[in-house]
């Protein structure tokens, strides 16, 4: 496989061989969650179908998919990701990679008790509460 016939590969049914599944499609647009950080909440990855490239809206990189193999696997030898990217395209497609939604993480709970847990506040509370000439100078 030489570099004209990596780049005519479509990315998105590159990335599904992968694992990865998109998120949203707008246009010649196609939006995953980003293959880069794995814990993101909302999709920021983007191909373009039209022109066959990538940017990622979150690391302000982008490219063939060449720079993405490489950015991937962390290099920069042209050989080793031609290899990658023949191998990926004779392998069978992979399970595709599901994260959970931003609906089905807990949610963190708000402490009902903030004035016990942060002694300055509950100071405050009662220095503005009580503020007169004879208690300001045990508020400062």
């Amino acid at each position: 496989m030489n570099t004209s016939q990596a780049k005519a590969e479509p990315l998105p049914e590159f990335l599904g061989r992968l694992g990865y599944a998109p998120v949203q499609v707008r246009g010649n647009d196609v939006w995953y969650k980003s293959p880069f950080r794995p814990n993101e909440r909302t999709a920021s990855f983007k191909i373009d179908r039209e022109r066959n490239v990538w940017y990622d809206h979150g690391a302000g990189q982008g490219g063939t998919i060449i720079d993405f193999v490489g950015a991937l696997h962390g290099t920069t030898d042209i050989s080793r990701i031609l290899t990658i990217i023949a191998d990926t395209l004779d392998s069978p497609a992979q399970s595709i990679v599901t994260m959970p939604s931003v609906a089905t993480r807990p949610k963190e709970t708000p402490s009902l008790n903030r004035w016990r847990t942060y002694p300055t506040r509950r100071l405050l509370r009662t220095c503005t509460s009580e503020l007169s000439p004879s208690t300001l100078p045990a508020c400062i």
